[in-house]
Order: structure tokens, then C-alpha cells, then sequence
């Protein structure tokens, strides 16, 4: 997953799981935020937060973004979800 946002204490929350991924930091829309194993990174810099990465359900998954209005979130998974 990537994620460019605009906003402070940018939250990924996946309803249909119930997990979520808070970046205490604020983000800028010009910042790759990646995700890379347990880790998230701004170009390769580790950045602190709390919760942890929302994983994929079988099936339709519920997805929001919080604190921010202005975001481009990108999913790139080997799995096909129908």
C-alpha cells in the first residue's frame, strides 16, 4: 500500500477487521508514505505510529481515511478481491 496525504494524526482504519494504523506525524501531500513489512516509511526514513497496518478481509473490505480531506491511497496486492 501507498499512501499520499495531506493532514496530522492521518488514520487508516479498516472497518471490516476492526484495525487501524495511526501516523503521529504530520504528512504533507508530497510525501510517499510506503509501508514495508512491519515498517512505515517517508523515502525510506522509519516514521513513528500507533495501531498497526490494517490487513485485507476475503471480500469486500471497508475502508476510511481520517484526518485528512486531500489523499490518494493506493492498494497493490497479489491477491485478486471480486
Amino acid at each position: 500500500m501507498t499512501l499520499w496525504a495531506a493532514g496530522k494524526n492521518v488514520t487508516i482504519i479498516n472497518h471490516t477487521n476492526g484495525e487501524k494504523l495511526k501516523i503521529e506525524q504530520e504528512l504533507k501531500k508530497t510525501q510517499r508514505v510506503s509501508f514495508i513489512k512491519q515498517y512505515t516509511v517517508i523515502n525510506k526514513t522509519p516514521i513513528k505510529t500507533s495501531g498497526r497496518l490494517p490487513g485485507l478481509d476475503i471480500g469486500m473490505n471497508e475502508f476510511e481515511i481520517q484526518n485528512t480531506n486531500d489523499f490518494e491511497i493506493i492498494f497493490d496486492t497479489r491477491f485478486y478481491y471480486p
